[in-house]
């Protein structure tokens, strides 16, 4: 089982000895050659530049291979989401060393190849899309690989997981999926 960022911080801490008494030593090998990737995980350094030194190290020494990232919020629309796109693809440039954006599947070998840490961009509410399925198109052209049409409440795609068990999609969710799977984007089912 892979840590996550704050379990893997935690471990760093650890003096030594009780590192080596929690996890086997095959276990060890077995997280440094596996590809981790951790799929709700937020970049150390996405609030402010520049990220302290210690923050990169933890990230750089978690053995994570990679993350998905969350891109916009139920209360970001079109604009605010692609402010946060750029933000988070200057940071990829600005630490170049340790991060790079995931936009194919062999990006992940290619992660754990080069030591760094691969970022794949995600949502999980259709807000941003504000109901145009051309949208879909503009954000994977921005290297959003994994998009989600519901979460908690309704969507104009579909129900999310506090509503009618039995709604599912909209046509226009029905649009979007198709959408989707011409894209080549990753349809996220959690909520």
């Amino acid at each position: 089982m892979a840590l996550s960022l704050p379990a893997a911080a935690l471990a760093a801490a650890m003096p030594a000895q009780v590192r080596a008494q929690t996890v086997s030593r095959e276990a060890a090998d077995l997280y440094r050659r596996a590809i981790v990737f951790d799929a709700n995980l937020i970049p150390p350094g996405q609030i402010t530049f520049p990220v302290p030194k210690k923050l990169l190290d933890m990230m750089r020494n978690s053995g994570i291979t990679a993350m998905r990232d969350t891109i916009g919020s139920m209360e970001a629309g079109f604009e605010d989401t692609v402010d946060q796109i750029a933000f988070m693809q200057d940071l990829v440039a600005r630490y170049s060393d340790l991060y790079f954006q995931v936009r194919t599947h062999d990006d992940f070998a290619r992660a754990k190849r080069e030591g760094r840490v691969g970022i794949l961009f995600g949502f999980e509410h259709p807000t941003a899309f504000e109901e145009k399925l051309e949208r879909i198109e503009i954000f994977r052209g921005l290297g959003v690989r994994v998009m989600q049409l519901t979460y908690y409440k309704a969507s104009p795609f579909g129900m999310g997981t506090f509503g009618d068990v039995n709604a599912g999609l909209t046509p226009l969710g029905r649009k979007a999926v198709a959408k989707m799977n011409e894209q080549g984007v990753a349809i996220d089912i959690s909520h």
